[in-house]
């Protein structure tokens, strides 16, 4: 059995001020690039003026060994110091979060996030904007190797008619050196975690024998969603949700851009990929703390140098949360 949640919270525990937590709990910042999952943790938490700040000791098993992960190892434990600041200035919302740990083979690793969210007009809250940027830097500790040094930027428009009908555009990409993910979960919003930029690319990913715990590197995606509830029966709402995924630059046969789609497709060289995925989901509201969710997704994976990949999947989620 895994426990997710299981930890101890003080509040104003030494009398100046700010909460303390400590054990496993859900964290995340931000839009949810670098840290989006269940995690062991100590964490201190407080308001200073305008500001929250937020300081977090992240113990990681890097590429711990689990049911989603068989190939994992259960022998190194590393520690992630991380550093969270969040202002809110006239209904926008901006954040910024440092990390900073060490891997397996004891490379330094540093990652920034940063972003905003809030309202286009402050006349009109039903269109808002998401910006967000990650800055990854791997330190590699081996003489004559490399640093790794790379970008992940993110942009949407959402509209909510504060009715029935919702909808997105998004563009992400980031480059054939960024690594930004520390802890995270690109599918949880099946186990009720927020919904997540990558999640319906992670599903089909998932669906196909492929690693989630890739990084979206070399990879740029354009996401178009439209959602709507039945007016007067809210208990019914639908999803529609497409998403267009390229390489963003081709490697040559000398270089290897490791991504989401490289077990999918079985090769670490492959020209021109392009990668089209629909999904479609229903969700009845059964009770007040159940729901039902029933889904089906269509993707196809195209690339110059191998045969197209194809996959229908059908999915159903119960969720009941007591």
């Amino acid at each position: 059995a895994d426990v997710e949640i299981a930890y101890l919270q003080i509040k104003d525990m030494f009398g100046f001020g700010g909460d303390f937590k400590f054990g496993r709990d859900w964290y995340q910042h931000g839009h949810g690039f670098v840290m989006h999952n269940y995690a062991d943790a100590i964490s201190y938490t407080k308001r200073c003026g305008d500001v929250d700040l937020a300081l977090n000791a992240f113990f990681e098993r890097q590429d711990a060994k689990d049911d989603r992960n068989p190939n994992g190892t259960d022998n190194d434990t590393h520690q992630i110091w991380n550093i969270n600041a969040d202002y809110s200035y006239k209904n926008h919302d901006m954040y910024l979060g440092f990390y900073y740990g060490t891997s397996l083979e004891e490379n330094k690793v540093f990652n920034i996030e940063f972003g905003s969210h809030g309202p286009v007009s402050n006349c009109n809250d039903k269109v808002t904007y998401d910006v967000a940027a990650v800055y990854h830097n791997l330190n590699v500790k081996e003489e004559g190797v490399e640093d790794d040094k790379g970008w992940l930027a993110h942009v949407a428009f959402n509209y909510d008619s504060h009715k029935q009908l919702t909808a997105k555009v998004a563009y992400t990409m980031a480059d054939e050196e960024s690594y930004a993910p520390v802890n995270v979960e690109n599918y949880n919003r099946w186990c009720d975690g927020d919904e997540t930029i990558f999640e319906d690319m992670y599903l089909f990913a998932m669906s196909n024998n492929g690693n989630t715990n890739e990084a979206f590197q070399n990879l740029q995606d354009i996401k178009v969603q439209v959602g709507y509830t039945l007016k007067n029966a809210d208990k019914h709402s639908f999803r529609l949700a497409y998403d267009n995924v390229q390489n963003k630059k081709d490697p040559t046969e000398t270089e290897v851009f490791s991504n989401t789609f490289a077990e999918i497709t079985g090769r670490d060289y492959v020209k021109n990929l392009k990668a089209n995925i629909i999904t479609f989901d229903y969700t009845y509201k059964l009770a007040e703390n159940t729901r039902i969710r029933l889904g089906y997704q269509n993707g196809k994976i195209e690339a110059d140098n191998m045969p197209d990949v194809k996959t229908n999947l059908y999915y159903t989620e119960i969720y009941s949360r007591f």
